[in-house]
């Protein structure tokens, strides 16, 4: 239609109130036509009322909280599946698959980690689980605290709605300390970063994603080689999804 496309990044630090100074920023700027984002749900649900106002549209590859969409905002999409259908699928791979008779439920309080919590909690409780708390926590450096929680808890399983850098040192520190639970957890484990943190703790850990691994799509070959070609790194968790995401922001103009 006539338009020579231009990155634009902005970074809004997973911070929601960051992410509002962005928004606002970004619809006093005429020549932004989509955004693609927020990454973050928490992020994503408080930035879309102001794009709403602006009419402008956003589309976002791994916002899977259920507000962001329910809200029914006609400018709000996003090309990813949903916690409410994620978090069920964690809580029955936990009881049935291993087995978890009781659970410690941990949650980093963002709108993304506490609502997935929730829904595991939930359905591990239906399925006959005792989840013994919903425990948020925004420590992102020593954990002693909780770990001596579980220390006299003694869950089959901890389960951490979050993201990596805070779960990887977590699930660290629960090996150094002698905690031998299953640690479970969603899509914000599914990153390299996570082993880097967590190194031999990483081992034996499980996560759930609506974002498959790209070499587990036959279409996805011809985009391996050209991503891992100009970015020396072959793709993680959403690097397909964020491809979509901004070819259908350029299509919408």
């Amino acid at each position: 239609m006539g338009f020579d496309l231009r990155f634009s990044p902005q970074d809004d630090q997973g911070q929601p109130d960051i992410g509002v100074a962005v928004a606002r920023r970004v619809v006093n700027d005429s020549d932004v036509l989509a955004i693609v984002g927020h990454a973050a749900s928490g992020v994503t649900i408080p930035t879309s009322e102001i794009y709403k106002d602006a009419d402008l549209a956003m589309v976002s590859s791994s916002s899977t909280n259920p507000r962001v969409t329910e809200r029914g905002l006609n400018n709000v999409n996003r090309v990813c599946g949903r916690d409410d259908v994620q978090g069920p699928v964690g809580a029955e791979f936990a009881v049935k698959d291993l087995k978890a008779k009781h659970i410690l439920v941990v949650h980093d309080k963002s709108a993304y980690g506490q609502g997935i919590a929730e829904d595991f909690r939930d359905r591990a409780k239906e399925l006959g689980a005792k989840v013994d708390r919903l425990s948020g926590t925004e420590e992102k450096i020593n954990f002693k605290p909780l770990i001596l929680q579980m220390g006299v808890i003694k869950p089959d399983l901890v389960y951490f709605g979050g993201m990596y850098d805070q779960a990887g040192v977590l699930v660290k520190q629960m090996r150094e300390r002698g905690v031998t639970a299953d640690f479970l957890g969603p899509d914000g484990l599914d990153s390299a970063g996570f082993v880097k943190i967590a190194q031999n703790a990483a081992k034996g850990v499980y996560y759930t994603t609506v974002a498959g691994p790209a070499d587990k799509y036959p279409e996805a070959k011809s985009f391996i080689e050209r991503f891992t070609a100009r970015f020396g790194r072959t793709p993680e968790a959403y690097s397909l999804y964020s491809y979509d995401a901004a070819r259908c922001g350029a299509n919408r103009n």
